[in-house]
């Protein structure tokens, strides 16, 4: 998913990128049939069924562990039960009663079904489109070296970017963490190295990691003078 890079800022020394359009926002679709008390953004929702049930969302931001979804269709009655759809195999599997949480651990789309448990007839049911899954760490990508004219120094730059639920923090080698927030899709900061190893960290937030480590050889870094200037 991490697939756009950013482009170093050449001017600033540290560019910031905004979350607008992040991918875990989507609409939510609400057809005759159907009863809730959790719509929020992350969901899509379809039902198709003879009488009104209930769902609900047990959490409805952005998370690394899976979604809970309630489904309530008692007024079904005691002969029915509900059914997960596999939309692969064209087939529905009995999960049990008419009052029930399913844990879905990925995003993607999930059929649940209610039918007759002795004739098996198809009685309704709820299409649950699921985005907000995130266990995909940020990118972090290391530029080419620039030589820092006014410090005389190497510079190394960077960038860390999450297009799923952003950046929270940067841990530059030196342990300094810098705060991005909550809106935040990513940074191209950078600094001055010397001949060593160094380890680059982002948290995205919902807490997954990603870890960039790189070296500056003694090389590099006499010949500094010769790359292209900052």
């Amino acid at each position: 998913m991490k697939k756009i890079k950013i482009l170093f800022a050449l001017v600033l020394t540290f560019s910031l990128i905004s979350i607008f359009g992040m991918k875990s926002e989507a609409k939510i679709i609400v057809h005759s049939g159907l009863t809730t008390d959790a719509f929020k953004n992350n969901y899509e929702i379809t039902s198709f069924s003879k009488k009104p049930f209930k769902v609900k969302f047990l959490n409805t931001k952005p998370t690394r562990k899976s979604t809970g979804v309630y489904i309530n269709a008692n007024n079904y009655g005691d002969g029915a039960g509900l059914y997960l759809y596999d939309i692969k195999k064209n087939k529905s599997t009995y999960k049990g009663s008419l009052e029930q949480t399913f844990y879905f651990k990925k995003n993607g789309t999930y059929i649940v079904q209610i039918r007759d448990n002795e004739t098996d007839e198809w009685l309704g049911d709820v299409t649950i489109n699921i985005y907000n899954i995130d266990k995909t760490p940020p990118e972090i990508s290391i530029g080419s070296p620039r030589y820092h004219e006014i410090s005389d120094g190497y510079m190394v730059r960077f960038s860390a970017f999450d297009d799923d639920t952003g950046v929270k923090y940067i841990y530059y080698p030196s342990g300094r963490r810098e705060y991005l927030g909550k809106k935040m899709l990513g940074a191209s900061p950078r600094f001055d190295a010397t001949p060593g190893t160094y380890t680059i960290k982002a948290v995205d937030n919902v807490g997954n990691v990603a870890v960039n480590t790189f070296k500056v050889s003694k090389e590099d870094y006499k010949n500094r003078r010769k790359l292209k200037k900052f």
